[in-house]
């Protein structure tokens, strides 16, 4: 048509830090709301990781995130203050704590001075964004704001949309006039206070006034010079009409993380629609990336994107770990795999960050090749291989797993192997002898002597979750894993020849009466278990330290998964055997009066073709628990259950305590061998 201009191409591009992010280019959210564990409550100490990376000592060498985001999730009453359930008591609960005199603000301006100090940037700022509660729209009772003795509906179906805007604006209004003036009387040399952040990750469907409100907010703070900003979800309703909502800064949470599909495409698809949309991206996480396998190795998928799809140069993004504090965890680590999340997460946030190469199981260079047994670490994954019989390798694969993803005996693997020694490539093809379904180091029934909950007895650690068995949150966790070949601490992804591997397990086990279903659960013991492999033989010891004062009612320590060797079992006293059973069925030793003895059993498997799988567990029984000094004199020393397990029993019947700092220990071993018929 003769009147007819060119339309504007569109240029897909990320929001990028300026003037509409008030100059943020990081930003992270930390929660502050309430939380049983005090998970919410912020120490200078706490947050100097964020405002600045730290070494291993935890001192500054650089600074980190440039922006803080304190927003709450849940006032003490449980009300939550994003879905529009929490009330003005509420509101004022939390801007009390966090503009209290030594409040989670402070803490934060004080991090910031110490760090400054440390780097030689005394006059560094942090900029600091601050919630916006959700009104939501069903309050009948919200509170009275305005002090006229009428408490504040924000029922919409109650007293209509337009009375119902009305007390949201009402309320918004008081609440950003009130951060506006305590932030004044408080002052924060050490911060700037760059704007809020709208709390709702989409536009209600129900509240026709709610666009108007956001709307309306923000021109609130225009006029009070605050950035406005929004993290609204993948799905989030209008997500991609955040311009017209007021916003001056969007960021799309890709919800790849928690997604339960865990689907593939979905980061690519979210870097697609924030650059669609010109929005930032944000990155999500929690404490499961320092434990789990799994959910690591999605947040390590997240950073990949950035280098993949571009946001990590030139995006404005932020970074949300969820109601934990799981960098903080990652920083303080002494598991290096952990600590690895913290330097990646500081070389990502430089620009720095490269893709890790996959973790290769074979040698890149020379290797001796007539060693006893060959080993190499990839992530929390440590595998070790050995000449088993004429025909196969077998290989131990310790790794994270089962309820608490401690580590532990993962997998046992067999490759084919018809020379003379121990073949160091590890990734060649193999069979799997047995993957593990249970745990081999044994669970707790310990109980805090002090503020308990009042649960009733069951196992806690080992695979052992909050219902006792393996469903549900976890009850032990592993703080830290370190290995050594021959006395030198292994290197990631490097094949190396030894006589003897070492690899030792911190895990921190709670309580059954101090277990909680949300999973912050108080840990009432430290178990440092000891692994040595040379060959076939792998000696355990494991040392047991009350954190608090505890009385045990049951213990195990030592035991087995019978999967492969599930078709005979003996029990030995030295050379004696005092007992045998088919393994599927309950078996025992005999009692500890009737053969007091007993410190060794003997699995083997059917006959595989000529030969069988062996397994011999030993109990030292002049060490420590191993003593059997806490097992009462009516129960057996080993015992078979018919589904496949067998245990030493090493505490029960007499309930010993341990007091705040005292240990028990154990040790034994497990030889894997395979015999001719």
């Amino acid at each position: 048509m003769n009147k007819a201009r060119p339309v504007q191409p569109d240029r897909p591009a990320y929001q990028e830090p300026g003037k509409a992010t008030g100059g943020i280019r990081n930003l992270v959210l930390l929660n502050n709301g309430y939380a049983k564990d005090d998970s919410g409550i912020w120490t200078k100490k706490e947050l100097t990781p964020y405002i600045s990376y730290v070494n291993e000592r935890e001192e500054p060498e650089d600074w980190l995130f440039d922006g803080i985001l304190y927003h709450g999730l849940r006032s003490p009453e449980g009300r939550d203050f994003t879905t529009g359930t929490a009330n003005l008591d509420d509101w004022r609960w939390y801007l009390d704590k966090t503009f209290a005199e030594q409040g989670d603000l402070q803490q934060l301006n004080e991090a910031v001075a110490e760090a400054g100090r440390r780097l030689g940037d005394p006059g560094h700022k942090v900029k600091v964004v601050l919630m916006i509660p959700n009104p939501g729209d069903s309050a009948g009772d919200f509170g009275d704001v305005d002090g006229d003795g009428i408490p504040e509906s924000f029922n919409t179906a109650g007293i209509g949309t337009e009375a119902a805007y009305a007390n949201k604006l009402k309320a918004v209004t008081w609440w950003i006039t009130q951060v506006k003036e305590r932030w004044k009387e408080e002052k924060y040399p050490n911060l700037k206070l760059n704007g809020m952040y709208w709390s709702s990750k989409g536009i209600s469907l129900t509240d026709p006034s709610e666009p108007n409100l956001i709307q309306a907010t923000g021109s609130l703070m225009h006029r009070n010079h605050l950035n406005y900003f929004w993290i609204p979800h993948f799905q989030g309703n209008r997500n991609f009409d955040w311009m017209d909502l007021g916003f001056d800064a969007a960021l799309l949470e890709p919800n790849h993380y928690g997604s339960p599909a865990q689907i593939p495409q979905r980061l690519g698809d979210a870097a697609e629609l924030a650059r669609q949309y010109h929005m930032g991206v944000e990155l999500e996480w929690d404490e499961r990336i320092n434990k789990d396998n799994e959910k690591r190795q999605q947040y390590i998928d997240d950073l990949n994107g950035g280098a993949d799809y571009g946001y990590m140069y030139d995006a404005f993004k932020t970074y949300d770990q969820g109601e934990s504090k799981a960098l903080l965890d990652s920083a303080r680590s002494t598991d290096p795999v952990s600590r690895q999340n913290y330097d990646f997460l500081y070389q990502f946030v430089m620009g720095t960050y490269e893709k890790p190469e996959p973790c290769a199981k074979k040698p890149d260079g020379p290797i001796e090749r007539t060693a006893r047994q060959y080993v190499v670490k990839c992530g929390s994954e440590i595998t070790i291989a050995h000449k088993y019989n004429d025909f196969v390798d077998l290989w131990f694969v310790f790794d994270r797993f089962g309820a608490n993803k401690l580590v532990s005996f993962k997998e046992w693997r067999l490759a084919e192997n018809t020379g003379t020694d121990a073949n160091p490539d590890m990734e060649r093809p193999y069979t799997l002898l047995q993957g593990d379904v249970s745990d081999w180091i044994g669970p707790y029934i310990v109980r805090a002597n002090a503020d308990g909950n009042g649960h009733p007895p069951s196992f806690t650690g080992g695979n052992h979750a909050y219902d006792g068995g393996n469903t549900g949150s976890a009850t032990a966790v592993t703080e830290s894993v370190q290995v050594w070949a021959d006395g030198v601490e292994l290197e990631e992804g490097k094949v190396v020849s030894s006589d003897e591997v070492k690899i030792r397990v911190v895990n921190l086990v709670q309580g059954y009466n101090t277990k909680l279903q949300d999973g912050t659960g108080r840990a009432v013991l430290k178990e440092t278990v000891t692994y040595e492999i040379s060959g076939g033989r792998v000696r355990v010891h494991n040392d047991i330290e009350a954190l608090e004062d505890i009385i045990f009612e049951t213990y195990y320590g030592l035991q087995t998964v019978n999967g492969a060797w599930n078709h005979t079992v003996r029990y030995y006293a030295g050379d004696r055997e005092a007992a045998s059973s088919p393994a599927n069925v309950y078996s025992d030793s005999g009692t500890k009066t009737l053969n007091p003895d007993i410190d060794s059993f003997l699995l083997s498997s059917d006959d595989q073709g000529g030969f069988r799988h062996m397994l011999r567990v030993q109990l030292d029984r002049q060490y420590g628990l191993g003593t059997l000094q806490h097992l009462a004199e009516d129960m057996p020393v080993v015992f078979t259950q018919n589904y496949g397990k067998t245990y030493f029993l090493q505490i029960k019947g007499t309930a010993p305590e341990l007091k705040k700092g005292e240990r028990f220990s154990w040790q034994g071993s497990y030889d894997f061998y395979s015999q001719n018929q």
